[in-house]
């Protein structure tokens, strides 16, 4: 949300999806073997983010300023460090697999995020209270009607259910880097849907050319990794 604030929505996605390529650096730095694919694709990963980053195209957010390129920079660093997060959330919920069930898993840390969900827009001091508001109301999710129903449902069931819960449940049978890399598809598809909602314009050439090398360096984690799978008992 910060990211969005002060950057285009196609580097927001991009830089807050190198989740693969952080694992692979951190493996590197802990001294930890690396099989040649997986290097060779953080490298041009990299490479492809970098190029990402130099794209210009606005976003609709009326507080960007397309011309600061210094507060871009800034939200290119907080988007990349979403990535370095999600990065250690799969690491350690791939050690935790074994030993917790996934709905308990699961329940914890939505639990845990509601309430860093709370203090950040208390923080931020956005209009919230206590009650059944259903615009800005902590229980408004209750209000069922018509026309929220669909929205609440989609955001449950696609981005939640076919989503987060799906990138949990497959760590038993692969390996965390391969998962991540997964996660690169949600640019591709982000762009779009922001296009299509009127919230952000087609990104410029570096970022077609930056996520197509990221894509390419993705692909060959995921190539390696799909050699060495593993299955854990749910």
């Amino acid at each position: 949300v910060v990211a969005l604030s002060m950057t285009s929505l196609a580097n927001t996605v991009v830089l807050a999806n190198l989740t693969s390529l952080v694992i692979i650096i951190a493996k590197g730095v802990m001294g930890l073997p690396i099989l040649f694919l997986e290097g060779s694709g953080a490298l041009i990963g990299v490479a492809g983010a970098a190029i990402c980053s130099k794209d210009t195209t606005p976003s609709s957010h009326e507080s960007i300023d397309v011309n600061d390129n210094s507060r871009a920079l800034i939200g290119n660093t907080i988007a990349f460090s979403a990535s370095i997060g999600t990065a250690a959330y799969l690491t350690i919920a791939k050690s935790l697999r074994p030993k917790c069930d996934l709905f308990v898993f699961m329940f914890g840390i939505f639990f845990i995020a509601s309430f860093f969900v709370l203090a950040f827009i208390i923080i931020k001091k956005e209009p919230v209270e206590f009650s059944r508001h259903p615009n800005y109301g902590v229980f408004g999710w209750t209000n069922t009607a018509l026309n929220r129903l669909p929205l609440e449902l989609y955001l449950v069931f696609v981005c939640n259910f076919l989503g987060n819960l799906s990138y949990i449940a497959v760590l038993k049978y692969f390996d965390s880097v391969v998962i991540a890399t997964t996660m690169l598809m949600e640019p591709v598809i982000a762009v779009f849907i922001g296009v299509w909602a009127g919230v952000s314009s087609l990104p410029g050439m570096h970022v077609w050319i930056g996520d197509a090398i990221v894509t390419l360096g993705s692909g060959l984690v995921i190539y390696s990794g799909s050699s060495k799978t593993e299955s854990i008992d749910a």
